[in-house]
């Protein structure tokens, strides 16, 4: 009996043994395999597969038999479909499909509940693929340069999610469940359709780095900065605005402002209040003057005025009151 004991007790060990999820630098020191077949005579030791670049366009239902995978990256080939076999990798953390032809996810793709870093940029994706909102310990989730138009309410479920990539698609608005995703910090949606700065992005409250570049946004609603103290990088750049919000004094840790290439031909006086300003780019606009107080941005280090209508007069008083601030005509 105590024979029997030790045997069971060493054999469900040995499971958990196995089934041990590791952290992504314990996985950058595992070997890295770079086929299905030396991965398969290796099985034990399998815990990273890259079929990069290999010039794929299915992938063997064989993957199934690699119980141990946690890292896989099949990004760059030629896939259009997915295998259902690969939803039985219940152990994967990390999975990369970045640029193939995918424009579906297999059924049961939610059973992958390990994963914590999804690429699905360069795809063929006309919808937000809803099998990934069943994915509940998502960290980070890339979907850019796809032709996604819509965002599912069911995103919310994804209330560990601190990177969403949703860059170069077609997105006009963002749904009511935004809001849930409340440890996001990184939110890129350069690219879009936006017309306005969303008024949900002021209630995540640890957002730090918001990237709304290149949309079609000329408005700012004053709401949408109210609870924005947590950013810390804006990229604006390559929009239709013309003005400022007066409550932009909001932003009180911002530290860089990207408002190059927009219709801006002045700047309201609230930008002098941006104390925690570092950089700040505002090239391409037709700007003729500068507030008077904007002398008082001290930790200013970098400044883009190149390609606005400043008079020269302006830009040598910028150079004498800024002397410790790098600046560009």
């Amino acid at each position: 009996m105590i024979a029997f004991a030790l045997i069971t007790f060493l054999l469900n060990n040995a499971v958990i043994a196995q089934g041990k999820l590791l952290d992504e630098f314990d996985l950058l020191d595992k070997v890295e395999f770079t086929s299905i077949q030396s991965a398969l005579d290796n099985s034990s030791q399998a815990y990273r597969l890259s079929l990069r670049n290999q010039n794929l366009s299915e992938l063997s239902p064989q993957i199934s038999q690699l119980t141990n995978l946690q890292w896989l990256d099949l990004s760059e080939n030629q896939i259009a479909e997915l295998p259902p076999e690969i939803t039985q990798l219940q152990d994967l953390q990390f999975l990369y499909l970045g640029i193939n032809q995918l424009s579906k996810l297999p059924a049961g793709f939610g059973n992958l509940s390990n994963l914590k870093v999804l690429d699905l940029v360069y795809n063929q994706f006309t919808e937000f693929p809803g099998e990934v909102t069943l994915l509940t310990k998502l960290e980070k989730l890339f979907l850019g340069n796809n032709q996604i138009q819509d965002i599912p309410n069911t995103i919310g479920n994804l209330n560990k999610l601190q990177t969403l990539d949703l860059n170069d698609n077609q997105i006009t608005i963002l749904p009511l469940q935004f809001d849930r995703l409340n440890r996001l910090n990184t939110l890129n949606l350069s690219g879009n359709q936006l017309s306005a700065l969303p008024i949900i992005l002021s209630r995540l409250k640890k957002i730090e780095i918001l990237d709304c570049s290149r949309n079609r946004i000329a408005n700012i609603p004053a709401k949408s900065l109210d609870k924005a103290g947590s950013w810390l990088m804006l990229d604006l750049g390559h929009n239709q605005l013309s003005n400022l919000p007066k409550n932009l004094s909001k932003l009180n840790k911002l530290q860089s402002l990207n408002l190059q290439n927009n219709n801006f031909i002045f700047l309201p006086a609230t930008i002098a209040k941006l104390t925690t300003l570092q950089e700040l780019n505002l090239s391409n606009n037709q700007l003729r003057a500068l507030p008077t107080n904007f002398v008082r941005l001290e930790n200013l280090q970098r400044l883009f005025l190149s390609g606005t209508a400043l008079p020269p007069i302006v830009q040598k008083a910028l150079q004498e009151r800024l002397p410790d601030t790098e600046i560009q005509f």
